[in-house]
Order: C-alpha cells, then sequence, then structure tokens
C-alpha cells in the first residue's frame, strides 16, 4: 500500500507524524520498509498502538525538574559545539526578551502565545516558567491561553491541556483561587 493510500486508511493519525510514529510503534514499520509493508494486515491494535506512541512522546517530561535538567544539558551539548549560527541564535533569542519598547512580561506572553499556536510543548513549557518568573498571573495566562486557541483554533487545545498542567505544577497551588471571570470594559 502506498504512503499516499494510508494517510486514508488512517485518518485519524496526521500524515506528516506517520514517518516519526512508524519507528515508535514496536518497530511495526522501518522507514525505508514504509512502502513495503502490508497495511491489510494492520489491525486496530496497530492504529491504537501508533496514538499511544504519539501521545507518549508529549508527555516526555514528568515534572519541571526534569525538562530543566534536559533543556540545560541539551543546550550546554548545542552551544557545546562551537558552531557560529547555533551560538549567534542562542543569543538572539536570549536577547528578544529582554525589556525594550516591551516589556520582558509582555515578551514573554507573546513568546507563550506563539509556542501555543506553533504546537511546541518544550516551547510552552519554558515560556510558562519564564512568565512565572516575570510575574505573570493566573488570570493573565489564562487570557493568553484564550488568544492562543482564538488565532490558532481547536487544534491547539492539547497542547492547552498541557499548558494549564504546566502551569500548575510552576505555581504550585499559588494563584489557582485567584482565577475569576474575565470581562473586558
Amino acid at each position: 500500500m502506498r504512503y499516499s493510500n494510508l494517510v486514508n486508511f488512517m485518518p485519524t493519525i496526521r500524515a506528516h507524524r506517520l514517518w516519526r510514529l512508524s519507528a515508535c510503534a514496536d518497530r511495526i514499520v522501518l522507514n525505508r520498509k514504509f512502502q513495503q509493508y502490508n497495511w491489510s494486515d494492520a489491525a486496530p491494535y496497530t492504529v491504537n498502538r501508533l496514538a499511544k506512541c504519539a501521545r507518549k512522546g508529549t508527555e516526555r517530561f514528568l515534572n519541571m525538574d526534569e525538562f530543566d535538567r534536559y533543556r540545560a544539558d541539551m543546550n550546554e551539548k548545542l552551544v557545546g559545539s562551537n558552531h557560529l549560527g547555533i551560538k549567534r541564535f542562542f543569543a538572539l533569542d536570549t536577547q528578544a526578551y529582554e525589556d525594550g519598547a516591551l516589556d520582558k512580561r509582555t515578551k514573554e506572553l507573546l513568546g507563550l502565545v506563539a509556542s501555543i499556536v506553533l504546537r511546541c510543548d518544550d516551547c510552552i513549557t519554558y515560556h510558562i516558567k519564564q512568565s512565572v518568573d516575570a510575574g505573570i498571573t493566573r488570570p493573565e495566562f489564562l487570557d493568553a491561553f484564550n488568544i492562543a486557541l482564538v488565532v490558532g483554533g481547536s487544534i491547539t487545545i492539547p497542547h492547552l491541556r498541557r499548558a494549564i498542567d504546566r502551569l500548575d505544577q510552576t505555581l504550585g497551588g499559588e494563584n489557582v483561587a485567584e482565577t475569576t471571570q474575565h470581562q473586558h470594559d
């Protein structure tokens, strides 16, 4: 069965993730043998297993400390490679969030909204942590989540679920009680 037919066979799995999922599902499919696999033999178990692998990939970090350690280790490896382009980008990224015409709080919320719309869970976690450090409150986060949902659409909802979980982990229960219904004047 060709790749294009496979997409029709499994409509619930996004086409651009099939290659990654193929290697994840008990090595059922090797990328180089992808088109040779007989997908008509694939029982519903296979489809469910692929979906489970996709979910497992998004739950890589169970707590914020693990995220921080992993991020610091991998950033050190990247910057330690002494590649000029990588070093320049890291410097640019750091400088972009410093106070300027917009304050750090606003920039971090912009980064958070963009990360949700782009559906980057690691980026979302990073910007939640930075926003908490910048003094963003839970009601402000919820307002930013709303903007991301309006701009990004319903496809962002799974990322918003993980974002609210990360926010609760980061806040550790503080600011939870101060959530009130938001009203525009």
